[in-house]
């Protein structure tokens, strides 16, 4: 449903995980970006408090499978 919405501008994502968190939980926000030398991949961990703000129609990205459940408040900006 949400997967094919190309009205999408702007993402919003504030974590709300327990402060335990470790990154053997998971859950990271992947954001891939074309640079001089190539594609690289910049890693998000999920931690609690944390806010995202992302061009989500240009940026590719995905989220990594989580341990256990990952909580999060997430919005968009859309065009008409």
């Amino acid at each position: 449903m949400f997967q094919n919405d190309d009205r999408r501008r702007l993402s919003l994502i504030c974590y709300l995980n327990e402060p335990d968190w470790t990154p053997a939980d998971g859950g990271e926000l992947v954001l891939y970006t074309q640079g001089e030398k190539g594609e690289k991949a910049v890693w998000v961990d999920p931690l609690p408090g944390q806010l995202v703000l992302m061009e989500s129609h240009i940026l590719e990205h995905e989220v990594k499978p989580t341990q256990r459940p990952r909580l999060s408040l997430t919005g968009w900006f859309k065009t008409h």
